[in-house]
């Protein structure tokens, strides 16, 4: 279990005020058991993504480096991954993971960037000299967090706290869907909050 330590991010911002959120693009792709290869859609929006930050670095996250990121940095977080009886709660899970170990900025793979330095274009105009930590979007319903596009520092105790929290989550809730917006989703991390 991850314990959350404010004085650990406030001595990291306390140090480096003026720090950015990194310029890094992670993307994740989870093959299903019948197709391994990538949606030509996706394919589509993630070179167009790539075309429009060529200041950014990019990764996209497969299953296997994923189980390689688990097993060398949060080991006792592997079991409830590897119970998950969906993909894209491993995907939802793997979100908080990759923006509090790296930080940057996550994109799902159906989103097109339409504009270049997604980072800065996400903030007000008048905001744009100082970063925020963390950005996300609340959903238009008032009960979920988009999940789809979310940028943050590295280690913000943010993503710590939800990533502590998504063994406890990791349950049935009847439904395919509802499954998995409340053990590792939107709703989940609208809870957090």
């Amino acid at each position: 279990m991850i314990k959350l330590d404010m004085k650990i991010w406030q001595n990291l911002t306390n140090n480096q005020s003026h720090r950015k959120i990194p310029r890094c693009i992670h993307q994740i792709w989870i093959p299903s058991r019948t197709n391994e290869k990538m949606h030509d859609n996706f394919r589509i929006a993630t070179n167009a993504c790539i075309e429009l930050h060529p200041k950014y670095t990019y990764k996209l996250w497969t299953d296997k480096e994923i189980l390689i990121l688990l097993k060398t940095h949060y080991s006792w977080f592997l079991p409830t991954y590897e119970k998950y009886g969906y993909d894209m709660q491993r995907i939802d899970a793997m979100k908080y993971v990759l923006l509090f170990h790296f930080g940057g900025i996550y994109i799902d793979l159906d989103i097109k960037c339409k504009i270049p330095d997604l980072i800065t274009s996400m903030l007000p105009t008048d905001k744009r000299n100082f970063e925020p930590d963390i950005i996300f979007h609340m959903g238009a319903e008032g009960i979920s967090a988009n999940t789809d596009i979310m940028a943050a520092k590295q280690f913000h105790p943010f993503f710590k706290l939800a990533i502590s929290q998504l063994k406890n989550a990791n349950r049935w809730f009847y439904l395919y869907h509802l499954t998995i917006i409340l053990s590792a989703g939107p709703t989940f991390l609208y809870d957090i909050c």
